[in-house]
């Protein structure tokens, strides 16, 4: 036996039906591990065969010859583990496994179960959360727990740093803003765009409008560690773009813009609101040049921090926030540094200020 071969044997995994949405997403994590990955499927002409180092046809788990078929794949290819994200054909494979000596190993638990076990999960985060949300009874109008289970599922499904405290907090402040703009600079994939979009309309507060050049050039930053930097060239941000309109496309139109510039050009454009905004494609917005909630999560250099700050947080309205995000951050201090100099600056103009997760709120009067 060839060394190549010795190693596939060593590392085949069996993956079925190989194209199911969690099939091949389980392949894509699986890819550069050196794993040798099998698909298999039921449907003759599976349009997922060709993602596969090797695929086989298996008869419907109903007919006789499916428990002999299944078997001699995991013998020609000595495979040790299986991936089956199908519920119906897990309780089938589950059988077999019981029957005797399997020869291989089930690498997850009952589909169906761990959908049920996530939803168990997400309103249980929701119960906990609800509690830091709302500790003050203030008679302001409250997300439900299915709606933060919600959005707590759908934030997570984006890339992004924004942690959970965060993001609560966010959710706890909105029902008490005023009505205006909703800005964010830095939008990166999403993660937070969509939750300010969704609490927006949920409020009624007004439009959405991210800024974010979705460039290395302009997101390096100069002060932070080599690491941090090489990270930055490293990322494919036209891809990010395109994932950022992915992301925010079933939820956007009609409710978000954004303006693929720097901070200081996208101003310039804001500072003459009101004015229309088309974002292809997400519509047409008219922005009033007030701002209700004001996110920044742009460049973390102090320079740049403080610019974003001086440029934005003047339009924000009596009873309105700013969200810095990064004021506890490990790789610089430049949130940090414009977030002090802010809160100084505004004295008795900060009606209130608090730090949640790694980002700084800030009310102003």
């Amino acid at each position: 036996m060839s060394a190549v071969v010795a190693l596939r044997e060593a590392t085949s995994t069996l993956i079925v039906p190989g194209g199911l949405a969690e099939s091949l997403a389980f392949r894509e994590a699986a890819l550069g591990r050196g794993t040798y990955l099998i698909g298999a499927s039921s449907l003759r002409n599976d349009p997922a065969a060709g993602e596969y180092d090797d695929w086989y046809y298996l008869p419907t788990i109903h007919d006789p010859e499916f428990a002999a078929s299944f078997h001699e794949i995991i013998r020609r290819h000595s495979i040790k583990a299986v991936f089956c994200p199908h519920p119906i054909m897990h309780a089938r494979l589950e059988e077999l496994y019981r029957s005797g000596d399997p020869g291989f190993d089930l690498l997850n638990p009952p589909p169906q179960k761990a959908h049920e076990r996530k939803v168990v999960s997400d309103f249980r985060r929701a119960g906990e959360v609800g509690s830091f949300l709302y500790s003050d009874d203030n008679g302001t109008e409250r997300l439900g727990d299915l709606e933060v289970a919600a959005l707590f599922r759908a934030c997570e499904a984006i890339v992004g740093q924004s942690d959970e405290t965060k993001l609560a907090a966010i959710m706890a402040i909105f029902a008490g803003l005023p009505v205006g703009d909703v800005v964010e600079v830095g939008g990166f994939w999403g993660r937070s765009a969509y939750l300010l979009t969704w609490l927006a309309a949920r409020f009624e507060i007004g439009p959405v409008l991210v800024v974010d050049p979705w460039s290395a050039e302009e997101a390096l930053q100069s002060s932070a560690a080599a690491l941090v930097q090489r990270d930055t060239h490293a990322q494919d941000w036209e891809l990010i773009h395109q994932g950022f309109l992915l992301n925010l496309l079933p939820l956007a139109r009609g409710r978000l813009g954004y303006l693929r510039m720097t901070s200081a050009e996208a101003h310039t454009r804001y500072d003459e609101a009101p004015f229309c905004l088309e974002s292809p494609p997400f519509g047409n917005l008219e922005y009033s040049g007030e701002i209700a909630l004001l996110h920044i999560d742009g460049n973390h250099d102090a320079a740049a921090v403080a610019l974003d700050i001086s440029l934005w947080v003047q339009h924000i309205r009596p009873g309105g926030w700013l969200v810095l995000d990064d004021y506890v951050w490990p790789h610089g201090d430049g949130p940090a540094r414009a977030g002090d100099a802010l809160l100084s600056q505004l004295g008795e103009e900060a009606a209130c200020s608090f730090v949640a997760g790694k980002a700084l709120f800030i009310c102003m009067t």
